[in-house]
């Protein structure tokens, strides 16, 4: 897959790889100073319910399991192989600091970040290769790796004027991971793995498509098929995501070249088959285990915002990318990769509007080759402006691109000076910081509770906490993996409230499966006739159900 990257593109490539993740680090460290004596910092900053959530998967890895099931609801489900990757690297927290130990928090969050480093610079590593395989001039190289990894839309100008809700919507780079890159980088190392794998694959198809001996395209069709199986494990539904793109590609190699290229439609079908077998495997767990198809499918509904929130999210690196999109495919004609990111991007607005409950997440990947025809544009632009006013003119290139960059960079900047210094704000402390009080009950319950069990908290929030700082489950505490999360919020919000006499109180434990009932100082009192199992100065109560 020319052109050879050198030694030394290597080595800055690691060193650029590191300074990014350090950079994304940074807001965490400067966070963790907020937190006042007594406090605990929980370490997260992005998404802060599906975070926990994920600690939560690492410590049932922990506690032996290798199947998933959710932390988040009372009711019996079937376990699947689900989330596999969090449950994999909580094994390596467990060895650190066993699950019922107090410093098993932070050995999942020290693994949780370790792997989110790594996978980060996986991924920029990834994508500069990727680029490598269509773009020989460095400078374009280093500028697509820049956009590629820190880049974004124009959400911090609708955020900055006002328009931090336009039309009802946040900003389409503050809202959706799988079309940036950043954000992955950020929290979400499930996600950057995924990237990694859908990439390599991709670059082991491109060299199975320059190979004519059918042992020689065979292996490396195959190499494509593991890299593209560690992406369907890390999210299943990426797999039709990896159809569709390719789909797209030799649809365009057909008009391209007005041939049905049956060659290429085998060595992705080779390739395709153990991503293929996988989401297959999710579609079927999901369809036939009731409770995994009430949340995962029926709750899970992220569709995509009006097009305008695109024009504002891709439109700058969409319009630098015009003047390529005649070259590409120009050049498409001799070698079918050029092919490849063009489909991509053309067919980028169907994956937007796919009629799926995700169909905004089908947008995963697509700002790599946004931002290669990008480069190649501004590029264009340049021997363009060029040619019309008879100059050289090198530091109307180096504007247009640092002017590109600079405005791109606008969005993950603000949002790690917002993570930065959001434990700060008083009002948001509560998010980011855990009160020794908590802690030390959360430390209680794993020490004298059975795995598993269920407890039941006042509000959404705390509940969240539950399964990521203890070994139970939660009667509630996530928008998709608690069943029927609003009439659950609804019902124990009449319990808390003393709406529930005595009988109807003990039903409703019984019926639901709770063990143990939870209080924190903020919550109203509990019942006179009860007695506390747990009870310390801060005033954080757990109440045991029967005997």
């Amino acid at each position: 897959m020319p052109p050879t990257l050198t030694r030394r593109e290597w080595f800055s490539l690691l060193l650029f790889a590191a300074a990014v993740m350090m950079i994304t680090s940074l807001p965490y460290l400067i966070g963790s100073q907020a937190a006042r004596p007594g406090e605990h910092y929980t370490g997260l900053l992005l998404g802060i319910e599906d975070a926990n959530s994920y600690l939560a998967k690492m410590r049932l890895g922990a506690n032996g399991a290798w199947l998933f099931t959710m932390r988040y609801t009372a009711e019996p489900h079937t376990p699947a192989l689900l989330f596999t990757p969090y449950l994999l690297i909580g094994k390596i927290a467990g060895l650190i600091a066993p699950p019922t130990s107090p410093a098993h928090y932070d050995a999942l969050l020290m693994v949780f970040h370790g792997v989110r480093f790594l996978s980060g610079m996986l991924v920029i590593v990834v994508s500069y290769r990727f680029l490598a395989a269509f773009v020989r001039v460095r400078a374009l190289r280093w500028l697509g790796a820049v956009l590629v990894s820190l880049g974004g839309g124009l959400g911090w100008l609708l955020v900055s004027t006002g328009n931090g809700n336009y039309l009802g919507w946040t900003p389409v780079d503050l809202l959706l991971p799988e079309g940036y890159t950043f954000y992955l980088l950020y929290g979400l190392p499930h996600l950057a793995l995924a990237r990694a794998g859908l990439l390599v694959g991709l670059l082991c198809l491109f060299q199975s498509a320059r190979c004519f001996r059918p042992d020689q395209w065979l292996r490396w069709s195959m190499v494509a098929g593991a890299c593209w199986l560690v992406m369907a494990v890390c999210v299943p539904f990426y797999g039709a995501v990896l159809a569709l793109i390719l789909g797209a590609w030799g649809l365009g190699v057909w008009l391209r070249r007005g041939r049905f290229p049956l060659d290429l439609i085998w060595r992705c079908a080779v390739g395709g088959i153990l991503p293929g077998i996988m989401l297959l495997y999710s579609l079927l767990v999901t369809a036939t285990e009731p409770v995994l198809k009430a949340t995962f499918q029926d709750q899970n509904l992220l569709t995509s915002p009006p097009p305008i929130h695109f024009l504002f999210g891709y439109g700058l690196l969409t319009l630098a990318a015009l003047p390529a999109f005649p070259c590409v495919w120009q050049r498409g004609k001799k070698d079918i990769r050029w092919i490849l990111p063009l489909s991509w991007l053309i067919i980028a607005p169907v994956l937007a509007y796919f009629p799926i409950e995700v169909q905004r997440r089908m947008l995963e990947g697509v700002f790599v080759p946004l931002c290669l025809m990008s480069v190649i544009g501004l590029r264009l632009w340049w021997i363009a402006l060029r040619r019309v006013t008879q100059r050289r003119a090198g530091w109307v290139w180096r504007a247009l691109a640092l002017g590109i960059a600079a405005i791109s960079l606008g969005t993950p900047i603000m949002t790690m000076l917002a993570g930065a210094f959001a434990p700060y704000n008083e009002q948001n402390r509560p998010q980011f910081n855990v009160s020794a009080g908590a802690v030390a009950m959360f430390e209680w319950l794993n020490a004298n509770t059975s795995p598993d069990q269920v407890a039941l908290s006042a509000t959404r929030a705390f509940s969240n906490r539950i399964p990521a700082w203890t070994n139970l489950r939660s009667y509630l505490g996530h928008p998709v993996e608690t069943l029927d999360a609003l009439t659950k919020e609804a019902e124990v919000k009449a319990f808390y409230e003393g709406r529930m006499e005595a009988p109807e109180r003990q039903s409703f434990f019984a019926q639901r499966g709770i063990r143990y009932w939870l209080f924190t100082p903020d919550d109203p009192p509990p019942p006179d006739d009860l007695i506390p199992v747990y009870v310390n100065e801060a005033g954080y109560r757990v109440f045991k159900v029967g005997k």
